[in-house]
């Protein structure tokens, strides 16, 4: 692609991730998040293309009887039965990936670069509190999207 401020043919730098939203659904079994990936000039840090992905993840959590918890893992004490069990306790740090698809629809190994997919994507710890039990643990999310369905800045 060519960069509209060094006006040369250039490629990618490391995609650079920006987190938008991380949100748990109203009954407590997914985590919902939606990033943004950047990727910018390797010569100028101008940004070239950028695309929206979301993911999404399940999770399994029981809280644990009173006796068996660590004593500072102490409920929320705003929690009521009817509230949302659970919330995003910190959205983390996301991490940009990259990735060449090397075999094709047939499972054969694609022998020249120019015929292979290039992937951009994140990948992103996310922890969830639960609010009756005071549990913190972490969901691991990731997404991805082919290079050539993002969007040019």
């Amino acid at each position: 692609m060519r960069c509209p401020d060094c006006n040369k043919f250039v490629s990618y730098d490391e995609p650079q991730v920006e987190i938008q939203s991380v949100d748990i659904d109203g009954e407590g079994a997914t985590v919902h998040v939606e990033v943004t990936v950047t990727l910018p000039c390797t010569d100028c840090n101008t940004e070239l293309k950028s695309a929206s992905i979301e993911a999404e993840a399940s999770f399994e959590h029981t809280c644990k009887p009173k006796a068996e918890r660590p004593p500072e893992q102490k409920p929320s004490p705003d929690y009521k039965d009817d509230d949302d069990q659970f919330e995003a306790d910190d959205s983390g740090e996301a991490q940009g990936t990259s990735r060449l698809e090397t075999k094709d629809r047939h499972g054969k190994q694609i022998k020249l670069a120019r015929y292979m997919k290039t992937f951009y994507g994140f990948e992103l710890d996310a922890e969830v509190k639960c609010l009756k039990c005071g549990e913190v643990f972490v969901v691991r999310l990731e997404g991805e999207e082919q290079a050539s369905s993002f969007d040019e800045c």
